[in-house]
């Protein structure tokens, strides 16, 4: 049986708490959106915290959203469980016209 759990948004800065715990390395960059827990599987939707991203070329910040797609993050067991870690990452559009790097991800 398959548990689906959406963490409501006023709940998240106690479900960060837990994070930092449990996952140390992605607790200072990740909202948690999500958590489900299916036989032998814990799965974690997150995504990053972060309001805007710096081009990697020119250093400028950008908050202009090219589009989304997910990585999924292997990690490693918790509490008997594989745990499957689903980033929802965003490419910006750099926004100097002299920069050769268009888009750029988060």
């Amino acid at each position: 049986m398959t548990r689906r759990h959406r963490i409501p948004s006023s709940c998240v800065a106690c479900d960060l708490r837990g994070l930092e715990v449990l996952l140390p390395h992605l607790a200072g960059l990740v909202s948690v959106d999500e958590v489900e827990r299916a036989p032998g599987v814990i799965r974690i939707v997150a995504r990053a915290r972060a309001s805007e991203g710096l081009c990697p070329a020119c250093g400028t910040a950008s908050s202009r959203v090219h589009g989304r797609y997910e990585r999924s993050l292997g990690d490693s067991a918790m509490g008997g469980s594989a745990v499957v870690i689903r980033l929802r990452i965003r490419r910006f559009l750099c926004r100097k016209p002299e920069c050769t790097t268009v888009t750029f991800a988060e």
